[in-house]
Order: C-alpha cells, then sequence, then structure tokens
C-alpha cells in the first residue's frame, strides 16, 4: 500500500499502535485507577504526578511511588493491587469509536499491524480477547517484554526486529509524547490521535508530523493519501 505520508510516497507495510488513550477510550479510567490507589496511602493526586508516568510500567510506577512516598508495604503487594484495580477499568473500557473499522480497514489492504503498549500482558491478553482484536495483531509488544519502556525506543525497536520492516516502512500511532518520543527515537513517522486540541502543541513538539482528532480521521487520511500505482 503506497501512502503519501508528510510529502512523501512511502510503501506502508505495517502500522504500530499503542492502546491505552490510543484505541482504547481508557485514559480516564487509568487516571481514575491511579487516584484512588494514591488515596490508599492518602498521597495527593495532581494531574502532573499522573503525566509524570504516561509510559511507565505498573512496575516502575509503584517502584517510584514506593521510593518517592515511603509506602510501606512490599513491592510485589503494591504491584499486585495495582493490576488488579487496572484489570477491573480495562473490564469497563471500551474502543475508540472507528477503531474497529480502521484496524479492518488496513488489514484488509494487507498491512502488518502492531501492538505496542507499556501495560502488561497478563492485562492486555485478556483484553484483546474480549474485543476479539487477536485477530488483527500480528505482534504484540508489552511493557514486561522490554528494559526499557517508553519514550526509550526499545519497545518500537523490538517490534521493528520482530516485524522484519525498516522504520521507512512503517507509521506509529500515538497519543502521547512519551509515545511520540519513543517511536521518534526509533526512526519511526508519527501519526497521533487527540480529541482534545490542548494536546496538539506538545505532541507535534515531539514530533508527530500530523495531529488528527478521531480515529476515523486517520483511516480517511490514509485512504485519501493512497498513491495510485504507476
Amino acid at each position: 500500500m503506497k501512502v503519501s505520508i508528510s510529502g512523501k510516497d512511502s510503501d506502508l507495510a505495517a502500522v504500530f499502535f499503542d492502546l491505552d488513550g490510543t484505541l482504547l477510550n481508557s485514559t480516564e479510567s487509568l487516571k481514575g485507577v491511579f487516584r484512588e490507589f494514591l488515596a490508599i496511602f492518602s498521597i495527593e493526586y495532581t494531574d502532573s504526578l499522573f503525566q509524570s508516568f504516561n509510559g511507565s510500567t505498573i512496575p516502575q510506577i509503584v517502584f517510584s511511588l514506593r521510593e518517592n512516598f515511603g509506602l510501606e508495604l512490599e513491592q510485589d503487594e503494591l504491584i499486585c493491587r495495582y493490576k488488579r484495580m487496572v484489570a477491573e477499568s480495562y473490564a469497563d473500557s471500551s474502543p475508540y469509536p472507528g477503531a474497529c473499522d480502521l484496524l479492518e480497514f488496513l488489514k484488509l489492504e494487507g498491512i502488518t499491524l502492531a501492538l505496542v503498549t507499556s501495560s502488561l500482558n497478563e492485562l492486555v491478553e485478556p483484553l484483546l480477547r474480549k474485543l476479539s482484536w487477536q485477530r488483527y495483531f500480528e505482534y504484540v509488544i508489552t511493557g514486561d517484554m522490554v528494559q526499557c519502556s517508553k519514550p526509550a525506543p526499545e519497545p518500537y525497536e523490538l517490534v521493528l526486529k520482530l516485524a522484519g520492516k525498516s522504520p521507512q516502512q512503517c507509521l506509529a500511532i500515538e497519543d502521547s509524547t512519551s509515545g511520540v518520543r519513543a517511536a521518534v527515537a526509533a526512526g519511526l513517522p508519527v501519526l497521533s490521535v487527540s480529541s482534545d486540541p490542548v494536546d496538539c502543541g506538545p505532541l507535534v513538539e515531539a514530533g508527530s508530523f500530523l495531529m488528527l482528532h478521531s480515529l476515523s480521521a486517520v483511516k480517511d487520511f490514509l485512504h485519501g493519501n493512497i498513491v495510485a500505482d504507476d
């Protein structure tokens, strides 16, 4: 599938999706989990504290909170508690409008699809089964598969290696600055999706070549920029 991206014709072979806040409408529920977890230990919630962990794995979040706020419970117990809370929030989370249509469109076009998320495999796999999304993704990269999660490039470098693709053949779709930075550092072009116009500036500054406000708009962009073969 030849697509014009950022003014250049590219033989698009693979699209790599972030999960939370990109395909799955889960950001607010995860924010609620974070707030509830902090409240257990009488820690004040702030949006800036939540955003500071964007792209972090659950063990990383728990380790940092334990170190910085002196939580007395053992690390493993805190991780288990946080994972249970996230699993419950996932049970109530739904895909964004247009997610299934976009995945189906790309699959029918023969594009290799991968999920690249900082969430843990034991949480992602049940979610994919619930949504019947296993059929879409040839590769699923989770936070427990890498040493350094987003904004480090390792998750995207891993999926490029597994898929056997060059960055120029691929497109990353992200909703956060940490995700954009990770993809850009791996050499990937990045398209950002956010329904909040305020997010536009930081995402573009992080390296996105384009900012769109829905997954339906992403599908329209890709479909509208298909380059006919000579």
